[in-house]
């Protein structure tokens, strides 16, 4: 576009500890250009990059500049583009909408944590700031959308490595940073390293003691050890809980015998033009028991749906896989439990003379599980209740008729 931002690798990445995953999470952070404030040019030029509509981009400038005050590049910005273009005379605060990004941005923050090392400085000066900004045009004003495009494009005035020109290197002495008479590297670096004890790595950031200081020095702690472990392992322990669970209930899931693929009966709604399930995948609250049953232990349902349903023969091997499949390290299920809710919702609709969709049955196990476990629990319970009103019916046993009517209630 009209400029870029050039960030290199930081002073202080010798403090990043041997760590393979972390290592390759901070590759991929720095190729996108996602951590800027880890590893910024040392040079101390500003950028300007420009978005495609011309009215709008994002200004990048060394934290001890005056330019990296908001209200101050906003001054700046229109004192530019009115001296580019008189048609811009009339332009006003109102009519720029400028503001501060955070530094660590928007995720980084979940699986970063800053701590400034220098307790001397009194204001936290960031070795970068980014601004975005837009410019809104009023023809009724005389403000056109071209002449602010067309100004935009001539203040930004970059080089060919995307610096820009002088008229936006403004320093601010009055921020910038001196070395500390007592500036160590080494103790800096041990401080960062007591500090992130707690985390798989670090980087200590601005720590090195030389003319080129660019921020305040920090440490920067990377991947929180309780937090990787709780999300790798967590719902393993929630998989062996459903598996006792599950195992302490076997003998209420043998009560009820399994369906055989001739004895289906049609319950579809009455109004369905097709034959679909009783239930639709979104009606999960008709029923709060089976809803609250597959929300606390999904596998333990879905085990008793393919058992009932006549897919499996057994009820508890179907009920370990299910429970393996959840008990999976670092969530790596949402890639495995799909294919197995799609060849159980497959079956069923099979068995059950169910019309096939094999599209909205793939979007349905890809992207509400939950909802297709209890569909289908909604659908085979009612045709185990269906047939057992009917073998109810054809016995005879008006006492054990008159006692069902009763409990299903009107």
């Amino acid at each position: 576009m009209h400029g870029r931002s050039n960030y290199m690798s930081c002073d202080g990445c010798k403090g990043i500890r041997s760590f393979p995953c972390a290592q390759v999470l901070i590759s991929f952070l720095l190729a996108y250009g996602s951590c800027a404030e880890l590893h910024p040019d040392a040079s101390e030029e500003a950028s300007v990059v420009l978005g495609i509509d011309g009215l709008s981009g994002h200004f990048v400038v060394s934290g001890r500049s005056e330019l990296s005050e908001q209200m101050a590049f906003k001054d700046h910005l229109i004192a530019l583009l009115k001296a580019d273009s008189q048609s811009l005379s009339r332009l006003e605060h109102k009519d720029v909408t400028a503001f501060t990004l955070d530094p660590d941005g928007y995720i980084r923050p979940a699986i970063f944590k800053r701590h400034v090392l220098e307790e001397t400085e009194a204001t936290f000066v960031p070795e970068h700031v980014r601004i975005d900004f837009a410019i809104n045009f009023d023809h009724m004003r005389g403000i056109s959308r071209k002449a602010i495009q067309e100004s935009l494009h001539r203040i930004a005035d970059v080089d060919s490595g995307g610096r820009a020109s002088e008229k936006w290197r403004r320093m601010n002495e009055t921020r910038k940073l001196s070395i500390p008479a007592t500036c160590s590297q080494s103790l800096q670096e041990a401080r960062c390293e007591t500090t992130c004890a707690e985390y798989f790595t670090y980087v200590c950031n601005s720590c090195v003691c030389d003319e080129n200081l660019q921020g305040t020095p920090q440490c920067i702690c990377i991947l929180s050890r309780a937090i990787v472990f709780n999300a790798m392992f967590s719902n393993t322990i929630y998989a062996v809980a459903m598996l006792l669970v599950g195992l302490c209930a076997r003998r209420s899931v043998y009560k009820h015998e399994p369906l055989t693929k001739g004895n289906w009966p049609n319950v579809s709604p009455i109004d369905s033009p097709s034959k679909q399930h009783s239930h639709g995948v979104f009606e999960c609250c008709t029923n709060m028991n089976t809803t609250m049953f597959v929300c606390c232990c999904p596998a333990i349902r879905l085990a008793m749906n393919y058992y009932y349903a006549g897919a499996v023969k057994g009820y508890t091997k179907i009920l370990i896989v299910a429970c393996v499949i959840y008990g999976c390290p670092a969530h790596i299920n949402a890639f495995i439990l799909p294919i197995l809710l799609f060849w159980g919702r497959v079956y069923i609709r099979k068995v059950a003379f169910l019309d096939k969709d094999y599209f909205a049955d793939l979007c349905c196990v890809c992207c509400c599980q939950l909802c297709v476990i209890c569909q289908e629990a909604q659908h085979i319970d009612a045709s185990m209740a269906y047939l057992e009103k009917e073998k109810l019916g054809e016995s005879g046993d008006l006492v054990g008729q008159a006692i069902k009517l009763e409990a299903d209630g009107p």
